[in-house]
């Protein structure tokens, strides 16, 4: 790459023209306004030297006032793109010197000519340089200052960051300081000169896969310039950790970022890869729970991300706690998930036995939790009384037929009453009927037919007696055997298979099978109402019998590949029929979608 030499004139407007190489930088060229801070007089004969910074390299003018008006001059503005500032460096000075002995002799510029045929190495770099505005600035050069001659100032020199600041800094010597406006200008004269520097990116071979390196805010995809004795404020990035700041010492004119070895990440973990479920596959809500990895306390109420070390979150000792809550424990490999794949856990409330009354008679028991207290297991039927952990039932206002107005206590006992009284006056009556009846017959036929006709009357209404009672505890175990079926959301084996006399026997290995029909057989058998978590696996087998490979690919998909047999959904003696329910309808989607394909 060569270097570029434009001629430019000043007056009655800016006229300027390539002498050596026209490129892209004549574009930057502009009307320095020395009358606004030079103080000049004609017999200022002396060259001045301007330096300009912009984002395609370094510009330097060798400025000659013309006195034909305020303002006016000619100069000779030579560009350094910035590929070459580092191998052309050495021949600035005296490029420049040669322009200077042009402007003060009026003669042509042939004896440059030699250095603007010159191909110069390349060495790019990224070059980041502030906003400029419209001031500018002045540094002196000489036995007082911190550079002799101008020589010391250009070069490399140029490139000090804190130039690109000003639209040009003007480089004159310490005895012509009395033609500077000073109070227009910053003066830079006490600033540092720094060595600048190139530094080079590391090899690829030094990055791990997916690790990218960061200077500032921008990522090292080319040399960086800095200068000799700084410090580079590095970064390495990689997805989902967090940044593993390094600092780099610049100790030479062209050195190599070292990348440090056996970094210990930071895994960023934001709160919303994990979802939490109840029971009933139920979303449950984060705020009220804490989270505690391998003894620290990661996530709470507060936080959206945390952070803990790599090596912990690959095997993370998860613990789950939330009130009212039975605590969650797990291990899992937290850089496995995302929002869109989160880590879902089943969080399992603390249920309790709480004894439900209905009426005088009616008595049962269910595992509740706090949450479920307020509500009544039975339709049409409402919380009553409570005491400690005993609740009374009472039948819906809109669901009472008899004596409207008494609540189901006393409806129970007055129908209780009713049918005593009519029981009394029934075996009253017929114990009188038969005594008379018997009289009159053991006159015409002897008593001992009489007393025969009495003892079957007594044995017809104990047999009557007996049948209600057999009626009403039939009617108890069906709303015992309805209430729990219908809001336990883990269905036991082992206690379907003896509570309530073992009526619910074979349930639970019907659906643990997937023989669907035989479940809604002995359902209908039993006569239960098809209300609530019923209702809906009900719904969900009618549809899944709509084809039968829905039931191959359930079977297929639970398949246990080492025994080559069909997994049991639940093996461990419990159904969650929200999480089998949920199954079904994954399958079903499946099986449809690859249909429609």
């Amino acid at each position: 790459m060569k270097l570029s030499l434009y001629s430019q004139l000043v007056r009655n407007g800016e006229h300027s023209e390539a002498v050596y190489n026209a490129g892209e930088m004549g574009r930057k060229l502009f009307d320095v306004k020395i009358e606004g801070m030079l103080k000049l007089s004609p017999d200022n004969k002396e060259p001045l030297c301007l330096l300009s910074l912009n984002n395609l390299g370094c510009m330097v003018y060798l400025i000659k006032p013309l006195f034909s008006r305020m303002g006016d001059y000619r100069s000779l503005v030579l560009a350094v793109p910035r590929q070459v500032v580092f191998s052309a460096s050495t021949d600035i000075e005296n490029i420049v010197d040669g322009m200077r002995q042009v402007l003060l002799t009026d003669q042509g510029t042939d004896k440059l000519k030699r250095w603007f045929e010159r191909d110069y190495p390349e060495h790019d770099f990224h070059w980041s340089l502030p906003a400029s505005g419209n001031r500018y600035a002045y540094r002196t050069y000489g036995p007082h200052s911190k550079a002799s001659n101008l020589g010391k100032l250009l070069g490399m020199a140029m490139l000090q960051p804190y130039y690109g600041e000003y639209e040009g800094v003007f480089l004159l010597p310490e005895n012509m300081a009395g033609i500077l406006r000073q109070e227009a200008m910053t003066n830079l004269t006490d600033n540092a000169l720094s060595r600048p520097a190139i530094v080079n990116c590391p090899p690829s071979s030094a990055l791990p896969a997916g690790v990218t390196l960061w200077v500032g805010d921008e990522e090292m995809r080319q040399p960086v310039l800095s200068h000799v004795g700084g410090a580079l404020k590095c970064h390495l990035r990689k997805k989902g950790r967090v940044d593993y700041d390094f600092t780099y010492k610049v100790s030479e004119v062209s050195g190599r970022v070292n990348v440090p070895a056996g970094v210990e990440w930071q895994v960023k973990v934001p709160t919303s890869i994990f979802r939490f479920l109840d029971e009933e596959g139920n979303e449950l809500d984060k705020k009220g729970i804490t989270m505690n990895i391998d003894g620290i306390t990661a996530y709470d109420k507060k936080n959206q991300c945390f952070t803990i070390p790599e090596n912990l979150a690959k095997r993370a000792n998860v613990t789950v706690t939330r009130e009212g809550c039975v605590p969650r424990q797990m291990v899992a490999d937290l850089t496995k998930y995302s929002t869109a794949s989160p880590l879902t856990m089943n969080i399992e409330r603390v249920r309790s036995k709480v004894k439900y009354k209905v009426g005088r008679k009616i008595t049962f028991e269910l595992d509740r939790t706090d949450e479920e207290l307020n509500k009544s297991p039975l339709p049409d039927y409402e919380i009553g009384e409570k005491k400690g952990n005993v609740i009374t039932l009472r039948r819906k206002a809109s669901s009472r037929r008899r004596n409207p107005g008494k609540d189901d206590g006393e409806e129970s006992k007055s129908r209780g009453w009713n049918v005593s009284r009519w029981a009394l006056y029934r075996i009253g009556t017929g114990l009188l009927c038969g005594l008379l009846l018997g009289g009159l017959l053991g006159w015409f036929f002897g008593v001992p037919h009489g007393e025969k006709v009495v003892r079957q009357q007594l044995e017809d209404e104990r047999l009557a007696k007996e049948q209600r009672e057999i009626e009403i505890t039939d009617s108890l175990m069906n709303i015992q055997m309805t209430a729990y079926l219908d809001s336990v959301p883990k269905w036991k084996k082992e206690e379907m298979d003896t509570l309530f006399e073992g009526r619910m026997a074979g349930i639970y290995d019907a659906l643990n099978t997937y023989d669907f029909k035989a479940v809604q057989t002995r359902l209908d058998e039993l006569d239960f109402p098809n209300t609530g978590q019923l209702h809906l696996l009900d719904s969900a087998i009618n549809a899944f019998s709509q084809k039968p490979v829905y039931l191959d690919k359930l079977k297929d998909v639970t398949k246990n590949e080492d025994e080559g047999k069909n997994k049991f959904f639940s093996p461990d003696g419990t159904i969650t029929l929200a999480t089998l329910m949920a199954k079904m309808g994954e399958v079903r989607s499946q099986v449809d979608k690859s249909l429609q394909q």
